[in-house]
């Protein structure tokens, strides 16, 4: 787990290996970081693959890894991207394969401002994740799960709507 400081020092590094990369990230077509998790999308694989090999010689003990895309599908944190068609990115939720659905029931003994709190933070970040192509399937996925954990439909009236 390590200390506390960890997250911190970890993001302090980072953006000091950034500041050192910014010439080879230039070649990117995108580039995002959330603490140690680096997302870079290229136009070849080639590109990918050197931009990683000129991080790599960074630092003698970072060692970066790559997830290429697979069936026109990238994962990156809790988000599925995929590629279409016509070149767009939808975005949903990205789920385990081991995923249950299961969460906190609503039967548990807590105060209902935590229930509440849970559905409207995952309706949230479904709404700030989601391509709008996307959205409705997953806010029906989330009713769904939540319904699987006893959450009353006129629970979701109050507290998230489905639009």
């Amino acid at each position: 787990m390590g200390t506390p400081l960890s997250p911190i020092l970890a993001h302090i590094f980072m953006a000091h290996l950034e500041e050192k990369a910014s010439k080879i990230l230039q070649r990117s077509q995108l580039y995002e970081r959330y603490v140690d998790h680096v997302l870079v999308i290229t136009i070849s694989l080639e590109e990918t693959t050197w931009i990683m090999d000129e991080l790599d010689r960074l630092h003698p003990n970072i060692r970066f890894t790559m997830e290429a895309e697979r069936e026109h599908t990238l994962h990156f944190l809790d988000i599925k991207m995929t590629r279409k068609n016509d070149g767009t990115i939808a975005r949903s939720f990205y789920r385990k394969e081991t995923w249950t659905g299961q969460c906190l029931q609503f039967d548990s003994f807590v105060s209902v401002e935590y229930e509440r709190g849970l559905v409207r933070t995952l309706f949230q970040t479904a709404r700030h994740i989601c391509t709008e192509d996307m959205i409705d399937n997953e806010l029906r996925q989330l009713k769904e799960s939540l319904t699987g954990n006893a959450y009353p439909d006129a629970f979701f009236k109050g507290t998230a709507s489905l639009k």
